[in-house]
């Protein structure tokens, strides 16, 4: 294997890990949620999921880019326009809430 072979492959792996870890960033906003509806507020459960919610909701709307796994980094890594993919990710939650979709 050529030095440009392990490159590729190394920059495949971390794009992988990038999409894997929106995947999971958007799974754990969606249920934070969805156990925030569960649970009367101030409540020890209620409080804990707003607290994973508001978190990953951070995330996603932080605009730096100086760390490698911000959400703005890893748009800008992958050529993906944040702004679009924050719009995208808050309708489709939007979506399940207004259809009652656990998820």
């Amino acid at each position: 294997m050529t030095k440009e072979d392990n490159l590729e492959r190394d920059t495949e792996g971390i794009k992988k890990l990038m999409i894997a870890l929106v995947k999971q960033s958007i799974s754990d906003l969606e249920k934070s949620y969805n156990q925030m509806s569960k649970h009367e507020i101030g409540t020890k459960e209620y409080i804990n999921a707003k607290r994973s919610y508001d978190e990953n909701d951070e995330w996603f709307n932080d605009l730096r880019s100086s760390y490698v796994f911000s959400f703005q980094s890893i748009c800008d890594n992958l050529g993906i326009d944040s702004n679009a993919a924050r719009e995208t990710i808050y309708k489709g939650l939007e979506k399940k809430i207004d259809e009652g979709t656990p998820s």
